[in-house]
């Protein structure tokens, strides 16, 4: 983090593990994002263009920590909030694959989806309109689902975290319930907060290996 940060300021500087071909952390499809890895993709969100594209990836990569799905980030309306001038939890409406569930969003999420809405507000938006999506596929299908996916995947590429093949959009929400699990909160409650379906998936998304801990 310390080279990359030299680089993006323009400080001339080599970093003698830039070129270094690591192997996947774990064998899972989606590991969870480290504390470090969090704050530097935060970071990377408002970088490449400026003004309202970046401010949109912010918004997805929020709702990503609150545990939102990409499909289901693309539905998240402004009424969707539990109080959009002070938000701290949104309802997410689940898929075919995740249950329906309320998401926290953290202190980062909260201060970049309140900039969101009001910028929304002062547009004279209602609130039926969608927090970032823009595309013109229907939100939460596959083609609103890609654009979601593919501008966190942006995020993860400017923040340095594309390279190893573990690392994927949904490694942000898992991020976020493998935080809840080492604050102590049981697996089966996390798997609630996952929309999980069973704790074997849930267990899957945090880098668990619980039955090894009977």
């Amino acid at each position: 983090m310390l080279f990359r940060s030299w680089r993006d300021l323009n400080i001339p500087v080599h970093d003698p593990t830039l070129d270094l071909d690591l192997p996947p952390r774990t064998s899972r499809a989606a590991r969870p994002l480290t504390d470090a890895e969090i704050t530097l993709g935060r970071t990377a969100t408002r970088l490449g263009n400026a003004g309202s594209a970046s401010l949109q990836r912010a918004v997805a990569w929020s709702l990503a920590e609150a545990t939102a799905v990409t499909s289901e980030v693309s539905t998240i309306r402004i009424c969707d909030l539990d109080d959009p001038a002070e938000p701290r939890y949104v309802d997410l409406p689940g898929t075919r694959r995740v249950d329906a569930r309320v998401g926290e969003l953290t202190e980062w999420g909260n201060a970049v989806i309140k900039r969101q809405v009001a910028l929304l507000r002062e547009r004279r938006l209602n609130s039926a309109t969608l927090l970032t999506y823009r595309g013109n596929g229907a939100p939460g299908q596959h083609v609103a689902q890609a654009a979601v996916c593919n501008a966190i995947s942006a995020v993860l590429a400017d923040a340095g975290l594309n390279h190893e093949p573990d690392v994927r959009p949904a490694s942000v929400r898992n991020w976020a319930a493998r935080r809840l699990y080492d604050a102590g909160m049981p697996l089966d409650r996390v798997a609630v907060r996952l929309g999980a379906r069973s704790l074997d998936s849930a267990a899957e998304d945090i880098a668990l290996e619980w039955r090894s801990q009977r």
